[in-house]
Formats: C-alpha cells, structure tokens, sequence
C-alpha cells in the first residue's frame, strides 16, 4: 500500500501538469505563478486542499476531507473554474483553432 506522504512531488507534478493543460495557470504583475481566479495565497492554499484530497493513485471523496477544508475547496474550486470558463469566453478564437496533433 502506498502511504500518503510518499509520492507527493509525483501527486504535485501531475496537478501542475493538469492546472497545465487546462491553461489554469498564470503569471501575475510580480511574477508568481497563481491559479486563474486566485491570489498567490488562494492557490497555494487550493492546491495544499487539493493534495489532501490525494491517497495513493486514488482520490478520497470531498466527504472525506474535514468540512471546513471541503467547504473551502469548493469556494476556491468554483473561483478557479469561473475564471477558466471567462478565459475560454474572451479566447473563444483561440480554442475553436484547428490543432495539430503531432
């Protein structure tokens, strides 16, 4: 069995390469690196919750995560992904472009 703190720069390579892949990753005026939506401090915190969440190769239920934590997940998680839909709105050109697949 895989012990929860094992594996978690794995866990933390896979979600930057999803925040990635989605382009919910930005830079802002001092540089950091931030969660579309989010100040540098909402998405270190988004993603220490969203680590929580990680056991192993398998996600814990929301359920599962202490209801302060789950509730401020969801707020955050909502902050993040409102800010992804008005990204794909402002750049609809942009993600309606043919791609290449290589």
């Amino acid at each position: 069995m895989h012990h929860p703190t094992q594996g978690g720069q794995d866990r933390t390579v896979t979600l930057r390469i999803w925040l990635q892949t989605i382009h919910a990753l930005a830079r802002n005026d001092q540089g950091l690196t931030i969660a579309l939506g989010l100040t540098p401090e909402e998405t270190i915190e988004f993603l220490k919750l969203e680590l929580m969440g990680l056991i192993g190769d398998e996600r814990r239920p929301l359920q599962e995560l202490h209801c302060n934590d789950r509730i401020r997940y969801e707020h955050l998680y909502e902050k993040l992904h409102a800010a992804i839909c008005r990204d794909v709105l402002e750049n609809v050109e942009f993600w309606m472009r043919p791609r290449t697949v290589h």
